[in-house]
């Protein structure tokens, strides 16, 4: 943040300014620097001294060239931003370095700089003034000598205000002195001739809050209204902590039970051996890549999508295969090939339906498909050994069937699909 002060003697202000000098009031800008761009101050102070110069953890990598662009998301990192996170920091630490010269160079007249008197700290590096150091501090052999400030007070013989119990190091001199760069010069104030003890001013409406009448009258009324509130504020919790709707899904705890019409399942399955993967990350990767893929995708197309989901999900080389085989195979069966000649058919379809009264069931549609006025319901299964009276995989795909006749009015026939 820098903090840019308009003196009242500033030369270039208008009427209205002027009249406001007039009655003592400086106008002070907080802002930060990257929005002090292109602005210009007779005197500017740099704050915020400890901020770093860089994150130290880099939040994106760009590649125009690949139309790449990668970013951290809730504190998980894409390869292609940690394969190139040495150059991003170095690009981050050079953008640092920039902001800290827009941020001195606001300054028409005078730069105000924190610094240490006994010399940078050993972690200053990481800071955002750092690339201002050398600038500011003289060499070490020039600390003990100074000159007489123009326009400043006689200085002491110290820069720092105090020092822990027992320790003496050296200090820089306050006074006129010379950097290390740079053709200006750079006053070290002595912290001794500040006036610490000035009271805050917060302004008259806090005092007037703050002040009681004599008869305690205003407190007692402000008393009244906080217990009000904070009456008014419990009642709302306890309103808010009662849920209006009960949200249930068809394969979570407690179960929906039954749908209220159940049409009969089909089951078709493929010949699965039995080393094939099992288990939800498997399961997960083959229901994505069926998702995505389009119906009539060749091997190529599913194997990128295959490496793409596959290195999200973190899944083995043997289930990228086994998936591919998978989503291959189903692809060529029946159902999906009379779902690629439908004019209309949804892929990972969500539902949200009423059961009953403060109840909601909500779930998601593998695959539907409409065939002569009614709907195609299909939901895969990657089970090795696919039970078809399996109560459980029967009620979900009877649910979703049930769910979308409510939605649509049209109706709808059920089928497991084991791939």
């Amino acid at each position: 943040v820098g903090v840019e002060v308009s003196p009242n003697d500033d030369p270039r202000r208008t009427g209205a300014e002027a009249q406001v000098s007039e009655e003592g009031v400086d106008g002070v800008h907080l802002m930060t620097v990257h929005n002090a761009k292109g602005l210009e101050f007779p005197v500017v102070i740099l704050a915020d001294t400890t901020a770093r110069l860089s994150s130290g953890r880099p939040d994106k990598f760009v590649d125009s060239s690949r139309n790449l662009a990668a970013f951290s998301l809730m504190g998980c990192v894409p390869w292609e931003l940690l394969d190139h996170r040495d150059e991003e920091l170095a690009r981050d630490r050079a953008e640092g370095v920039r902001v800290a010269y827009v941020a001195a160079t606001r300054a028409r007249d005078l730069l105000v700089v924190p610094g240490l008197g006994t010399g940078p700290r050993p972690r200053s590096r990481a800071e955002w003034l750092a690339p201002l150091e050398k600038a500011i501090y003289p060499a070490r052999a020039d600390w003990a000598r100074s000159e007489p400030a123009p326009g400043c007070p006689a200085f002491g013989p110290r820069s720092l205000l105090q020092l822990p119990k027992g320790r003496i190091e050296p200090s820089i001199r306050p006074g006129l002195h010379r950097p290390q760069t740079g053709d200006h010069a750079v006053v070290w104030w002595d912290p001794d001739l500040l006036d610490l003890t000035v009271r805050p001013n917060f302004g008259l409406q806090r005092e007037r809050i703050l002040a009681d009448d004599e008869a305690g009258q205003a407190g007692k009324e402000g008393l009244a209204r906080y217990r009000e509130w904070r009456d008014g504020r419990r009642s709302a919790l306890r309103s808010g902590s009662t849920p209006g709707l009960e949200v249930m899904t068809v394969t979570g705890e407690p179960s929906p039970g039954d749908p209220p019409e159940c049409p009969p399942v089909g089951l078709e399955t493929h010949p699965i051996p039995d080393s094939r993967p099992t288990g939800p990350r498997f399961g997960t990767l083959v229901h994505t890549l069926l998702r995505d893929v389009r119906l009539d995708d060749g091997e190529p197309e599913i194997r990128r999508l295959a490496r793409l989901h596959g290195r999200i999900l973190g899944v083995t080389n043997q289930e990228r295969r086994s998936a591919i085989q998978a989503v291959r195979s189903a692809l060529e069966h029946p159902l999906l090939k009379r779902a690629r000649a439908a004019q209309r058919r949804h892929r990972e379809f969500p539902f949200v339906l009423t059961v009953e009264e403060g109840k909601l069931l909500e779930g998601t549609i593998d695959l539907a498909f409409q065939e002569d006025g009614r709907w195609i319901v299909v939901d895969f299964k990657t089970d090795v050994h696919l039970k078809p009276d399996d109560p459980g995989y029967v009620r979900q795909v009877q649910w979703y069937a049930y769910g979308l006749k409510q939605i649509t009015g049209q109706p709808a026939e059920a089928w497991l699909l084991g791939i």
